[in-house]
C-alpha cells in the first residue's frame, strides 16, 4: 500500500497540526490522519504479518504537486489549491513522507 506518513517531528506537534488542517484535504486527498509507521507495523503484527518493508518514494512524487495545480479540481477551488500547497510545503520540508509499505507472512 502507499500513503502519506508523518515523520516523528510532525507527530510531536500532532494536536496543533490537527487544528491547522482540520478537514483539510477531505475533498482531494481523503481524510487526513496521523497513521504512523509504528501504527502500520502494529496493525501488520496483529494481522499475523511478519516481514514489513518500507520504501520512501517522496522525492519521486514531488513533481506531482505542480501537475495537480493544472487540474480543474485544484485550479477551480481555492480550498483545494490551499490543500495542495500545504501538502507540497509540508512534504518538501520533510515533515510528511510518501511511502510504499508492504508486509508478508514470511
Amino acid at each position: 500500500m502507499s500513503d502519506f506518513v508523518p515523520t516523528a517531528t510532525i507527530n510531536f506537534f500532532e494536536p496543533v497540526v490537527r487544528l491547522f488542517i482540520k478537514d483539510l484535504g477531505a475533498e482531494t486527498y481523503g481524510n487526513v490522519n496521523f497513521f504512523t509507521i509504528a501504527k502500520y507495523q502494529d496493525l501488520a503484527r496483529k494481522m499475523g504479518l511478519k516481514s514489513f518493508l518500507i520504501e520512501d518514494i517522496t522525492f519521486n512524487t514531488l513533481p506531482t504537486y505542480k501537475i495537480l495545480k493544472e487540474f480543474p479540481v485544484f485550479s477551480d477551488s481555492p480550498a483545494n489549491q490551499k490543500t495542495n500547497n500545504i501538502f507540497e510545503w509540508v512534504t518538501r520540508l520533510g515533515l510528511l513522507r510518501y511511502l510504499i509499505l508492504s508486509a508478508s507472512m514470511e
